[in-house]
């Protein structure tokens, strides 16, 4: 048994930091998860960066067309391909989702999976911004935790 048990430590995101409308409304983030749960991330991140990585490669080959001609023919012979890189990089996203229910909470009690995918899923039709904004600002606070210089 250890000498002491190390904490679970949070940090809020006031959601009215992003939208005043959300008025005192917040969710809390555990910023010192173990490692182990931060590489689950890690994975899906990667796998997003090389579907990106292929994106950034057919773009930069069709910038160096001079041609109008040629970049049509490009971007048709490229299109579909372009797309599926885009649908797959959406769904890595999403399927990133059910990982940030092992890090929020609200009110001291971890937000349950499917409440946080439904949250997600509205969002993304009514206000797709939101999602985005809370997952980079949850990421924030845990790499700002790892990183704070310690007394």
């Amino acid at each position: 048994m250890p000498l002491f048990e190390i904490p679970k430590c949070f940090k809020s995101i006031r959601l009215a930091d992003y939208a005043p409308e959300y008025k005192d409304q917040h969710i809390d983030v555990w910023v010192n998860p173990p490692s182990s749960i931060l590489l689950e991330r890690d994975a899906v991140i990667e796998q997003i960066n090389i579907e990106n990585e292929a994106i950034e490669a057919i773009s930069r080959e069709i910038a160096k067309i001079q041609n109008q001609e040629e970049i049509k023919a490009a971007f048709k012979k490229n299109g579909a391909h372009l797309q599926e890189i885009g649908q797959k990089i959406q769904e890595l996203y999403r399927s990133i989702w059910p990982w940030y229910a092992k890090i929020l909470f609200i009110d001291g009690s971890q937000i349950n999976e499917k409440d946080l995918l439904e949250i997600f899923e509205t969002s993304t039709d009514t206000d797709p911004k939101f999602t985005a904004w809370l997952t980079s600002r949850a990421m924030e606070l845990i790499i700002e935790h790892r990183q704070q210089r310690k007394n």
